[in-house]
């Protein structure tokens, strides 16, 4: 009887070590994949990209990306504040992001305060912030949809609207709260709004 060569060794002996190992890989190679980045709740003192006056241009495109469409209003006097960007795809949809703030009235208090504001209707998602005057809310349609947060402090309100795509892989609800967290200093409190001008504005930049 032969006995089998010491030196030899028998075919596929290796081959689930082979296959775990190509399994190891391709779980490290998914591991890699970048996060989407987060949307900051502080804008940097030194700032001076703005991409419509007090909303900052790095935390619209975030979202957008570069170059979105913008429109923009403003009244300075008044201190009403609306800023809209989106990115168009071919299909005519694309990732939204929309801020504002004013002074709360009779013809818009409903909006922010009344029954068709989020505070009403989800009082559970209520949140307030130390040493900030005020509280917010939130409502959403999915988090990889799209979410408004709202914020209203004495006879002011601010609302921020983010839109995203699934396939960015973002959460529309932190973007929302972040985003108007972050505008608060000026929308909500004493300071002046960077980047705006001295004189009442309207400055739609895309149809």
């Amino acid at each position: 009887m032969r006995t089998p060569s010491r030196g030899r060794t028998r075919p596929g002996a290796h081959l689930p070590v082979v296959l775990v190992g190509a399994v190891c890989l391709a779980a490290g190679l998914c591991g890699c994949r970048s996060q989407p980045e987060t949307m900051p709740s502080q804008v940097p003192t030194d700032s001076t990209a703005w991409i419509c006056p007090g909303v900052p241009a790095h935390s619209v495109e975030v979202v957008t990306g570069k170059n979105p469409e913008v429109k923009t209003s403003g009244d300075p006097y008044s201190e009403i504040w609306f800023c809209r960007s989106q990115k168009v795809r071919a299909d005519h949809t694309g990732p939204i992001v929309r801020v504002e703030w004013g002074v709360i009235y009779e013809g818009n208090s409903y909006k922010y305060t009344g029954e068709e504001s989020a505070r009403v209707r989800f009082p559970e998602n209520i949140w307030t912030l130390p040493g900030v005057e005020g509280s917010g809310s939130w409502a959403t349609n999915g988090a990889d949809r799209d979410s408004t947060a709202q914020w209203v402090c004495g006879d002011r309100y601010v609302e921020a609207y983010v839109a995203v795509n699934k396939d960015q892989k973002r959460d529309s609800t932190v973007d929302a709260r972040n985003l108007l967290t972050s505008v608060l200093p000026w929308a909500c409190g004493d300071q002046p709004v960077p980047g705006a001008t001295t004189t009442p504005t309207t400055t739609p930049t895309s149809q």
